[in-house]
């Protein structure tokens, strides 16, 4: 019988790991910071654009360019909303769904206590196990 010895630590690889996953923490928190420092001025630069009559501008090495992008707003209900749509024949445009984050956390605590999964749910939806790996400040 024949016992199997562990993997040796590789301590190299580990140490790349924390530095890079600490200078992708450091450059996620500097675009936050600048996401929050252009988010207020950008609806004043649209406005100030339009004002000028212009669409595009080059200016510090950067093209800035207004577009009109449209998007659909729902001002009732959802289940209104599908109403609408039924009635102008565009059902496909309605989502029979499910909350995917919902329905993980209901699968994960029923493997926490090892219970079953629903039969009905067959092969179809299954608890999928994904290992990662993560690192926090020290």
């Amino acid at each position: 019988m024949s016992v199997e010895k562990p993997a040796e630590l590789d301590l190299k690889l580990l140490r790349k790991f924390a530095r890079i996953d600490k200078k992708k923490a450091i450059l996620q928190a500097a675009l936050d910071r600048t996401k929050a420092e252009l988010s207020p001025i950008s609806d004043i630069v649209v406005n100030h654009m339009i004002d000028c009559g212009i669409q595009n501008i080059k200016v510090s090495g950067r093209t800035i360019y207004t577009t009109d992008e449209v998007y659909v707003k729902r001002d009732g209900t959802m289940a209104e909303a599908n109403i609408c749509l039924k009635k102008a024949g565009m059902e496909t445009f309605i989502n029979q769904g499910y909350n995917h984050q919902t329905l993980s956390a209901f699968v994960r605590e029923k493997v926490k206590n090892n219970e079953p999964l629903p039969k009905e749910f067959g092969k179809i939806l299954t608890a999928n196990h994904v290992n990662k790996v993560k690192s926090i400040k020290a």
